[in-house]
């Protein structure tokens, strides 16, 4: 879960103040058989793709939550989605070393309407 210092959420370049947290759930992907991998991302032993789970609290407004399925590495991920009807565009990125602590890493979530 990403939170406070580690996680900066903007929506059309402007901070959204409202998202408390971002939970990031993911499962490996076969670099031969998913058919949901993205074609400007690779699997390799060193940079290993996975489908995940995005789930943010508080947003689209600070008494909601909503989530969505995206596929993953570890520089982050991009796509587009509909949150409770809206469509959006977002890329993704970590901060920090993915092989520290958890707690020296960090999530920078941009959004554009669509």
């Amino acid at each position: 879960m990403y939170s406070g210092s580690q996680l900066t959420v903007t929506l059309d370049g402007k901070n959204v103040t409202s998202v408390r947290s971002v939970t990031l759930s993911s499962k490996l992907l076969d670099a031969n058989l998913s058919p949901d991998k993205d074609p400007d991302q690779f699997v390799h032993p060193s940079n290993p793709t996975y489908t995940t789970i995005v789930t943010i609290d508080g947003f689209p407004t600070s008494k909601e939550s909503s989530s969505f399925t995206t596929v993953s590495d570890l520089m982050g991920f991009k796509g587009d989605t509909d949150i409770k009807g809206v469509e959006y565009k977002y890329d993704a990125e970590f901060t920090g070393d993915p092989l520290l602590h958890h707690a020296n890493q960090g999530l920078i979530l941009r959004f554009a309407k669509q």
